[in-house]
């Protein structure tokens, strides 16, 4: 299949130039943040609440509030999505 113009897909298939095209036309690319074991950290500003791996994430990385001068403990703070930024 060397030299054939299009995209070869996982499953070996040939994927032509127009249907690349057209996927690239009308598709959405979503952004994912995964960790090393797999689990998603961030998924873009469509998801409202966080997953359980992301407040994982949060309290790994912060002891208190993420605003300034807030003594809070993290564990007690409402975590969104949009907030995180690992």
């Amino acid at each position: 299949m060397r030299g054939l113009p299009g995209l070869i897909l996982a499953t070996g298939h040939l994927l032509p130039v127009s249907s690349v095209h057209r996927l690239a036309r009308t598709s959405t690319l979503v952004r994912i943040v995964m960790d090393a074991g797999g689990q998603v950290l961030d998924m873009g500003r469509k998801v409202r609440l966080a997953t359980l791996a992301q407040r994982r994430a949060v309290f790994a990385r912060y002891a208190t509030c993420w605003v300034d001068g807030c003594p809070l403990p993290a564990t007690l703070c409402q975590i969104g999505t949009t907030r995180l930024r690992i």
